[in-house]
């Protein structure tokens, strides 16, 4: 069985693999926001809450 996609035919193994990489994607980020709060994933945690808005500018020490 294949399906159309745009011009290319997708093979069910290429589906049920893409799938599958969607689903651990899932999980992991699933296991990301519940995780204990280790350094490394409240660091992670906060970095992603700042969401774009930086409260600061790195100065520029180069020429």
């Amino acid at each position: 069985m294949s399906v159309r996609s745009s011009d290319e035919l997708v093979s069910a193994e290429v589906m049920e693999v893409a799938m599958a990489v969607v689903d651990q994607l899932i999980n992991e980020t699933k296991t990301f926001h519940t995780a204990l709060p280790l350094e490394s994933t409240v660091l992670m945690q906060h970095i992603l809450s700042i969401n774009g808005d930086l409260s600061w500018i790195r100065p520029h020490t180069w020429r």
